[in-house]
């Protein structure tokens, strides 16, 4: 009995220490998973950018829009479901990333062509139109040819768990991580990061993500200033809860700030 008590304390032990150590690896990996889609993400856009056809807009349209596509800083937010069946469901939401989409004149590969996203548009639930122009100068003052855009489908098809949303600085906040209402921005354990020059997280974030409130995924569940670490995947039995860090600290991984805060 002596030795059954005295491996059940090791054994608790050992996956306390376990769930500790993985507090930070999971917030880490978590961010840098959203990174890793993001990039992939720009690398589909430039691809369509540069393969669609040069469909021209509708004059009018374009009118109508024409403020829209001369915002200065475009945001793209990915809000992560936790199946493809719950898939824009503000309720099912688990993950938010958004990062700016910044206007950069681009190379396309192309002699004397550039390009450069002007404009996110959302298109109801279906999904987001990303904007962009051609240029005959690296500067991109030139326009050759006509605007053409990239949509970006909600929940796609049967595996996707992705819906999107722009944000832009005169239709809508050029500020999404500070608005905390469904589907925006839910409740959650919000992490800002910064550039590593912003050593005091004063500035603009250069991305955020939400780990939304009560949403179990991958064994952890965040129920600001609380986070939970379970045994099973389910987020069943009884949790290792944990004091959440808050505040401007370095990552232990990058030479980036980072701002760690509970969002209501």
């Amino acid at each position: 009995m002596f030795r059954f008590i005295l491996l059940s304390l090791v054994l608790n032990y050992l996956v306390v220490g376990y769930e500790l150590s993985s507090v930070d690896a999971n917030v880490e990996s978590r961010l840098a998973e959203a990174k890793a889609r993001f990039k992939e993400l720009q690398a589909n856009i430039g691809r369509e950018i540069l393969n669609s056809p040069r469909t021209a807009s509708n004059t009018n349209l374009r009118e109508n829009k024409g403020p829209h596509l001369t915002a200065s800083n475009i945001w793209l937010a990915s809000y992560i479901a936790t199946s493809p069946s719950t898939c824009g469901q503000s309720g099912a939401i688990y993950d938010v990333y958004g990062q700016p989409i910044p206007p950069a004149c681009t190379p396309t590969g192309n002699a004397n062509q550039w390009y450069k996203v002007i404009g996110c548009t959302n298109q109801g639930t279906s999904g987001v139109n990303i904007e962009s122009q051609t240029y005959s100068d690296a500067g991109c003052t030139n326009e050759q040819g006509s605007e053409y855009t990239y949509f970006l489908q909600n929940c796609g098809d049967s595996s996707a768990t992705v819906s999107y949303t722009c944000f832009n600085d005169n239709t809508n906040s050029a500020a999404p991580w500070a608005i905390p209402t469904q589907p925006s921005t839910p409740a959650g354990y919000l992490i800002s990061q910064f550039s590593s020059t912003d050593t005091s997280c004063s500035g603009n974030p250069i991305s955020y993500t939400v780990l939304v409130n009560g949403i179990c995924m991958n064994e952890f569940e965040y129920a600001c200033p609380e986070g939970k670490a379970y045994s099973s995947s389910t987020c069943s039995g009884t949790p290792y809860t944990f004091a959440l860090n808050t505040g401007c600290m370095q990552s232990s991984s990058s030479g980036s700030d980072y701002n760690y805060q509970c969002y209501n």
